[in-house]
């Protein structure tokens, strides 16, 4: 019979010595490389596709060039953004769909940003249970160490999301997803408490604002359309041979994958001569009781939240 043996717990200092400072290298290594990976992007990929959708108005306005860099920067943020005008874009700094053509020399960039997202994601797999206990106060060890190495505010789903990138070997891209609208019912001293938070002149007004609904017993918070699951069909150009359990064989002409992130398709030949269609189809979710129904206003009663009122 063997016996089993307690592992020892680290104190915070031991995790940090451990890998504190290979962590704190990794996420400068990334931040750099992705900020490189970005501006390449802009200069020499060549945007196939993108969710028009996601942008403001002014970001709408803007060239192939520009949207590919506004887009990527919120998709490959490693903090979570303060600016208040996030929330009227559920989900934007985690999801935004896009088709990307890039030459194949940046494939090394790209390996090395896989590879470093990787890495920060098995320093912090080793603690992601652990506690340690600080002034009285149990806190989670993973948070501590993003705290120590300055990146507090850091969104680790988002860090350790690989790049989502493919040969040049495909006629088409079909995107076949579901919107959903999350609805939250909140009172007067939530959202006030929310404003609260914040500095900008906007959120001060959205103060005085609100000051005139303190009669209102529930607000809605309720986000713009956006995703909940997105599959993507994958056209290949050359079908590839499947080998079957009775050990025959056949062909496959396409390639099925959840995407969570752009697609990046890496080409020997000029970004411009790749033919690639992109499809994009959408369907609203049912509601799984058919009575169930909520009317709200059609339109917000603050600038920097999306609160409505329930009519």
């Amino acid at each position: 019979m063997t016996s089993k043996t307690k592992s020892k717990k680290l104190t915070f200092e031991e995790c940090y010595d451990e890998v504190g400072e290979t962590l704190k290298t990794c996420f400068a290594t990334l931040d750099l490389a992705q900020k490189s990976f970005i501006n390449y992007c802009k200069f020499n990929g060549r945007l196939i596709f993108i969710e028009n959708h996601r942008f403001n108005e002014d970001e709408q306005a803007l060239s192939d060039r520009y949207k590919m860099e506004c887009a990527l920067k919120k998709v490959l943020a490693l903090e979570y953004l303060d600016d208040m005008t996030f929330f009227s874009k559920g989900g934007a700094t985690e999801t935004f769909h896009a088709v990307i053509a890039l030459p194949a020399e940046c494939e090394e960039t790209i390996q090395l940003i896989n590879e470093t997202k990787q890495h920060i994601g098995k320093l912090l797999s080793k603690t992601v249970d652990s506690r340690a206990k600080i002034d009285g106060q149990w806190q989670p060890m993973n948070k501590m160490l993003l705290r120590a190495i300055g990146r507090p505010r850091a969104n680790i789903k988002q860090v350790k999301r690989r790049l989502n990138v493919h040969s040049n070997s495909y006629t088409r891209i079909s995107y076949s997803g579901t919107f959903q609208r999350p609805n939250y019912r909140k009172d007067y001293e939530y959202i006030d408490g929310i404003l609260a938070k914040y500095t900008s002149e906007t959120a001060m007004m959205d103060r005085e604002t609100l000051k005139k609904y303190a009669h209102v017993k529930e607000f809605a918070l309720f986000y713009d359309k956006y995703y909940n699951s997105m599959d993507g069909n994958f056209k290949l150009i050359d079908p590839k041979i499947i080998i079957n359990e009775d050990g025959s064989k056949s062909k496959s002409s396409f390639v099925t994958e959840k995407i969570s992130s752009p697609i990046y398709i890496l080409c020997d030949c000029d970004v411009n001569d790749i033919n690639l269609e992109v499809r994009y189809k959408m369907k609203e979710e049912k509601k799984s009781r058919s009575s169930y129904k909520v009317v709200i206003s059609e339109t917000p009663i603050l600038k920097s939240l999306p609160v409505y009122l329930y009519e």
